[in-house]
């Protein structure tokens, strides 16, 4: 089922997503300590990273289940996922960037609430807890937490915002995302998203998942 997971901007491009799917890149180590590069992150910071691993492991498997792997955007969709005790309604959408390889990939379901996920299929943040800065339309620039995923490569291969409820009920409706990543003594990356009619489909996710401002 994973296979085909959106996180990839073309039919010919390296299928980098799927190594985020093992138990390796997801599991919290056994022992309990913090890895040394997270010694010095707040602990209340760590627990968040680690509870995104989980997070982020169902809302990829659901992506890979409903988006195509070629298109430049798609609007909201909606799926059902019964299960023995309820029906989950999943709603996901995404858009390519303008230019560059980068994807910005938007999840909600009556299970997890609302995700945003970036496949930036490139370098832009080291592996860590870190902020970005998302600009929405014509809405002031707003700086949240993230966490970022690296395997053996140099590319980041996935950001996952934390604090998505300073943005969620305006991005359900965007018609253009920018993101701006500037990591500790490294050059700063840019990248903008135009979707088609998030707007369409804005009723229907109100009615899916609880979302912040």
């Amino acid at each position: 089922m994973v296979g085909c997971l959106q996180g990839r901007r073309r039919e010919d491009a390296p299928p980098k997503v799927n190594k985020h799917l093992t138990m390796t890149r997801m599991d919290v180590k056994s022992s309990g300590a913090a890895p040394a590069q997270f010694a010095n992150i707040p602990k209340h910071l760590r627990f968040a990273r680690m509870k995104t691993r989980s997070v982020l492991l169902a809302a990829l498997a659901a992506l890979a289940a409903t988006l195509p792997a070629a298109a430049a955007r798609q609007d909201w969709v909606t799926n059902h996922q019964p299960t023995r005790f309820e029906d989950i309604v999943q709603m996901s959408a995404f858009a390519d960037a303008d230019e560059g390889p980068d994807r910005l990939s938007l999840y909600c379901d009556t299970s997890n609430r609302f995700r945003i996920i970036i496949f930036p299929n490139r370098y832009v943040l080291s592996e860590g807890v870190t902020s970005i800065v998302f600009k929405i339309d014509d809405r002031k620039p707003i700086v949240m937490q993230a966490n970022a995923f690296k395997e053996n490569s140099d590319d980041t291969d996935v950001v996952v915002p934390i604090n998505t409820d300073l943005v969620e009920r305006a991005i359900m409706g965007a018609k253009k995302v920018s993101l701006h990543y500037e990591p500790p003594g490294e050059p700063a990356a840019e990248a903008s998203f135009t979707f088609g009619n998030l707007a369409a489909g804005q009723a229907d996710v109100l009615k899916v998942c609880p979302v912040g401002r």
